[in-house]
């Protein structure tokens, strides 16, 4: 059992750390902007999600990297390069997040240069966008890769 236990305990953690990540943002994305969006407007939601997207990032930043940390090693290439690329994009997210910040103007809650900022903003969502899919293809493999630590033990 303590073999089970030592392969399986950063297995069962990213699937918790990914799943909670990913279901959050895509429930976020899903159901939380839009209405909002709905009830405030854009703008106003908008300088809501500015504050939740800023500190979305601050929590999976670290648990990204960890998860690289963990699996480094792993037999699996696909593995690490899929989490190589999820550090990626979440590093691309705090760049495209401080582009968009740069055009706000926080005191009389308004956008400075709406053209540039909903190019910049288009190009955040895709790279969220991308996130979320990467990360639900990461709990999918996460789960598989428990499953073949469970089938392993059985035999």
């Amino acid at each position: 059992m303590e073999t089970f236990r030592g392969r399986a305990w950063p297995v069962i953690t990213s699937v918790i750390l990914t799943g909670f990540l990913i279901g959050g943002l895509t429930f976020y994305a899903a159901i939380v902007v839009p209405a909002a969006s709905s009830i405030w407007g854009a703008t106003d939601q908008g300088f809501v999600t500015r504050l939740v997207t800023w500190r979305f990032n601050a929590i999976a930043s670290p648990c990204w990297l960890l998860m690289l940390w963990w699996h480094w090693r792993n037999e699996e290439k696909a593995l690490r390069f899929w989490l190589i690329v999820m550090v990626t994009v979440q590093l691309t997210l705090w760049g495209a997040h401080q582009s968009l910040e740069s055009l706000l103007d926080l005191s009389q809650h308004a956008v400075m240069d709406e053209g540039a900022f909903y190019r910049r903003h288009q190009v955040y969502l895709w790279l969220t966008t991308a996130q979320i899919l990467i990360g639900w293809g990461l709990v999918w493999k996460f789960c598989r890769m428990l499953l073949r630590i469970e089938t392993s033990r059985r035999l």
